[in-house]
């Protein structure tokens, strides 16, 4: 099966060659990114919060967010800051349908946030999940696609069949960081009577004020998972920092 699917792969490859998220250049079957577009993207780099991982300069310890309202989840890191291309790349992801765009996702993951996800240790990866109704208006859950790929470079499977979003609530982007956290109380649900694991990374594509993180986490914890740890592409400022959030 493993020849056949890479066989498979590589016609594809040839038919299909993987285009720049950034420029939609053809890109190497490898970088699957221009090197000249991968430089100017803005990694997370530097001091992070300990908490949710948003920079925090020369600051050590928890951000002013963090400070201000307690997580659910263990920890959270981005690769990203969401500006800029990057920013634009994930739009396109997520609304225009370029699902193609889900293998380099994955694999910058794995690759900028390799030693974290390792000593996290995770059992299972969990997509963010989206209401029926909006997965099937949008044709794909763009954070299951990132997380199925994720598992196939790190061999940590994916469970879709924990847990599941059961109101189909607002658009989180439209709301205050308030409104977003009282939107989405109680919209989900675990699928599972036991949750027998001790570690879940959990994987969305932009984390802003940490509040679907952080519904998502309350859940599963309340489930009987020790630690949940959150994976996303992007990341926002410190609300504090960011116009948006004030």
């Amino acid at each position: 099966m493993g020849i056949i699917k890479r066989i498979t792969d590589g016609a594809l490859g040839l038919l299909f060659p993987p285009r720049c998220p950034v420029c939609d250049c053809i890109a190497d079957n490898r970088q699957l990114i221009c090197p000249a577009c991968k430089s100017a993207l803005p990694y997370i780099k530097g001091k992070v919060c300990e908490k949710c991982g948003k920079p925090v300069g020369a600051a050590r310890g928890l951000c002013p967010d963090c400070q201000r309202a307690a997580k659910s989840f263990t920890q959270a890191r981005a690769v990203w800051m969401l500006e800029g291309e990057i920013k634009e790349a994930l739009y396109r992801f997520k609304f225009c349908n370029r699902k193609d765009y889900a293998p380099f996702f994955s694999k910058e993951a794995a690759q900028a946030l390799e030693g974290w996800i390792k000593e996290a240790a995770p059992e299972a990866i969990v997509p963010v999940p989206m209401h029926k109704k909006r997965e099937r208006e949008r044709g794909y859950n763009q954070s299951l696609l990132i997380a199925k790929e994720l598992s196939a470079v790190t061999q940590i499977p994916v469970r879709n069949d924990i847990i599941v979003k059961t109101h189909n609530t607002k658009p989180q982007k439209e709301l205050s960081a308030v409104e977003r956290k009282n939107n989405l109380k109680n919209a989900f649900k675990i699928m599972c009577d036991d949750v027998q694991l001790k570690s879940i990374l959990v994987v969305d594509d932009i984390y802003t004020t940490g509040s679907t993180a952080d519904a998502v986490a309350k859940t599963l914890r309340g489930a009987g998972v020790g630690n949940v740890y959150v994976l996303c592409m992007c990341t926002g400022k410190v609300a504090a920092q960011s116009a948006e959030h004030k």
